[in-house]
């Protein structure tokens, strides 16, 4: 019995140390802004797990607009949930700092992106949202003058 309990403890503490997501603090929200390719806020529609283990692709309906977006939904991969991954759930709402390439968009747990009910600070900083709503009737007017 003692010999199992010495194999268990040896076992044990042969285990590699899983290493945690260690992030630098966070920018200010205009900051973040600034350095983002997109923010917004958006529900959760869907989830799809990728190729990259524990990554996610998340389709989003998007609500307000900071910057980037001029649709009413957008997709943002996040990898790796279990490291510094962003774990999203689906019906929920959060504001989104992505980055990337438009159409390409990414986000990480280090970003400013949480649900929105925790950023009253950020959503208060960035001020007037411009409304997917306007962006899109702009550019089918837009459209429309210049065909």
């Amino acid at each position: 019995m003692a010999r199992i309990a010495l194999l268990a403890c040896a076992l044990l503490l042969s285990v590699p140390e899983a290493i945690a997501c260690s992030c630098m603090p966070w920018p200010p929200p205009l900051e973040a802004l600034d350095e983002a390719t997109a923010v917004f806020t958006g529900r959760i529609v869907e989830a799809t797990p990728t190729d990259v283990e524990r990554g996610f692709d998340y389709r989003i309906e998007v609500h307000q607009v900071w910057k980037g977006v001029s649709s009413e939904h957008v997709f943002v991969n996040t990898d790796d949930v279990a490291m510094c991954g962003l774990h999203l759930e689906v019906g929920k709402n959060y504001l989104v700092y992505a980055y990337g390439e438009p159409g390409d968009l990414w986000s990480h747990n280090c970003s400013r992106s949480r649900e929105v009910d925790l950023a009253a600070e950020d959503i208060a900083a960035l001020g007037d949202p411009i409304s997917v709503a306007s962006v899109v009737s702009t550019l089918t007017v837009l459209k429309t003058r210049y065909e």
